[in-house]
């Protein structure tokens, strides 16, 4: 008789039995939702409603060295104008070769920022294009007399049709941007920095009086009519100081030289330096 015991498989043996797995067809699904951190702060806010003005005035902020030309471009927008008519009275008081801000895309800004409204070449006109027949000069001896029937790209002449480029458009000027001109070219901001800072009246009064003229004043004779006076030596003042000051609050501009502006002129002539 053998010592060795016979081992049978037996083949419902189920090794997982006692573990008491549910089945798989007995599991509910559920899409998995990886949770998001500072969900309350992942919440997209409503767009602020900005009026015209603030508009206008966060346009001149992002780009400060255009604020005259901005303020210019609205002023002269009174009537309509084309880009074209903008570009050439803007270069006249405000020239500017230099920058990617060129009239007409100062123009479209202030479409944008409700300054400026652009008007269609024929508003309310149809919107198919205006069509002038083109004369068959080619063959002269075709019959004139004979009957044509008209069909697309021919009029009743039997003449061809030439599509004609559209009219430019035209930018006017909305009553928020002129009331936006209206408060730029308040004497109030030129009043209150002369006031601010009394101690450089002496030197505002200089640089306006040699811009006032028709030549207007070049920056090397200001730097030696400005740059070596007492009042500029402590603190250390330079002339850019005063010019940036006096142009942000539009008392002078650029022409290549600096011309005191009409708000320039008048607080010359106040009595503010008379004090």
């Amino acid at each position: 008789m053998s010592d060795i015991e016979v081992f049978e498989l037996d083949d419902n043996f189920d090794p997982l039995e006692d573990i008491g797995l549910v089945d798989e067809e007995d599991i509910e699904h559920h899409d998995y939702q990886m949770p998001i951190p500072d969900a309350e702060l992942s919440v997209v806010p409503e767009p602020v409603q900005l009026t015209p003005r603030e508009k206008m005035d966060k346009l001149i902020a992002g780009i400060p060295g255009h604020k005259q030309r901005i303020v210019e471009v609205i002023r002269i927008c009174e009537e309509p104008l084309t880009a074209s008519e903008i570009e050439e009275r803007l270069n006249d008081t405000y020239p500017q070769s230099a920058s990617v801000y060129d009239a007409a895309r100062i123009a479209d800004l202030l479409v944008e920022a409700e300054g400026l409204v652009r008007l269609n070449a024929e508003e309310g006109a149809d919107e198919e294009t205006v069509a002038a027949p083109k004369t068959d000069t080619e063959h002269p001896e075709a019959d004139v007399d004979a009957v044509v029937t008209p069909h697309a790209g021919v009029d009743e002449t039997g003449d061809y049709l030439e599509v004609q480029p559209p009219e430019p458009s035209r930018y006017v000027a909305t009553d928020e941007g002129l009331a936006f001109v209206a408060a730029m070219t308040d004497m109030a901001p030129v009043m209150e920095l002369l006031e601010k800072e009394p101690r450089y009246l002496p030197i505002y009064e200089r640089i306006l009086r040699m811009t006032s003229n028709e030549e207007g004043c070049g920056k090397a004779e200001l730097n030696k009519a400005i740059d070596s006076d007492e009042l500029c030596q402590e603190p250390r003042r330079y002339t850019e100081y005063f010019l940036f000051r006096l142009q942000e609050v539009a008392a002078v501009r650029w022409n290549r030289v600096w011309y005191a502006t009409d708000l320039g002129t008048s607080a010359l002539n106040s009595n503010i330096f008379t004090k």
